[in-house]
């Protein structure tokens, strides 16, 4: 197997010297990349290849693909409206049609955010594809089973106690919520976000250990006291000294 990245420009009219700009300067590496604004990169015979192209989903952000647009207007091209990425795979060897659905589904792509573009000559970009529909969620009826099942059908990653909490909080509100509101709490409760195993009550070979966070990693690091960390457990990165001039920002 092998990977092709695609970047698909929306310009109304650029010419070909800025298009080699961001080819070399943003797009590619010259060490390890070669690359082609119009012909398809192939690494063998396309009769035997099998090309898979994955794209994200309508709605959902393309990292890559806003930090090329950024880049871009930052060197002064200002020709490019909006930036597209795809993954590219040629497959090779004697696999059918299954084994190849087997191998797209279940390494190649993430189903919640990505989809498998069997039309390869489909282009769509951001602002033509979203669109708002209000949804409201009935959860004020719902009983314990039916609670649990929406948190995992919908993927909101909420135990049954939180669940109640939010149909308590509705209830009295005198409503149900929409789908956005229980999108947003459901965020806002995450284990990313909130950290929940770090700051719970964890009891441990007879040991009740209170916010795992603070009692072990920001102890730790309070009490070693290096004079190079200027920053620790603050906002959203650590920061540490470089040099005499720099420190260097460490957001993982």
């Amino acid at each position: 197997i092998r990977f092709i990245r695609i970047f698909i420009l929306k310009a109304k009219k650029i010419k070909k010297e800025k298009l080699d700009l961001i080819a070399k300067d943003i797009l590619s590496d010259p060490v390890s990349d070669i690359y082609s604004f119009t012909d398809h990169i192939t690494h063998g015979n396309e009769k035997t290849i099998t090309f898979v192209e994955i794209a994200y989903l309508p709605g959902v952000m393309d990292p890559v693909a806003l930090t090329t647009l950024k880049l871009m207007k930052k060197i002064g091209i200002k020709e490019i409206e909006d930036v597209q990425t795809r993954n590219r795979y040629e497959i090779t060897g004697a696999v059918n049609e299954k084994e190849i659905e087997f191998i797209v589904k279940k390494l190649l792509m993430n189903n919640l955010i990505q989809i498998w573009l069997r039309d390869k000559n489909s282009i769509h970009f951001r602002k033509k594809l979203l669109s708002f529909k209000k949804r409201t969620i009935n959860i004020i009826n719902k009983n314990d089973e039916e609670l649990f099942d929406l948190s995992r059908r919908g993927l909101l990653s909420l135990d049954l106690v939180e669940m109640k909490s939010i149909q308590d909080y509705f209830f009295n509100k005198g409503r149900e919520p929409f789908d956005v509101e229980l999108e947003t709490i459901a965020q806002t409760w995450s284990e990313h976000c909130i950290h929940k195993t770090f700051k719970g009550i964890i009891d441990y070979n007879g040991k009740r250990i209170r916010n795992l966070l603070k009692t072990t990693i920001m102890k730790a690091t309070e009490k070693v006291n290096r004079d190079y960390c200027v920053s620790v457990f603050k906002d959203n990165a650590g920061i540490i000294k470089y040099n005499r001039d720099y420190n260097i920002s460490f957001k993982v």
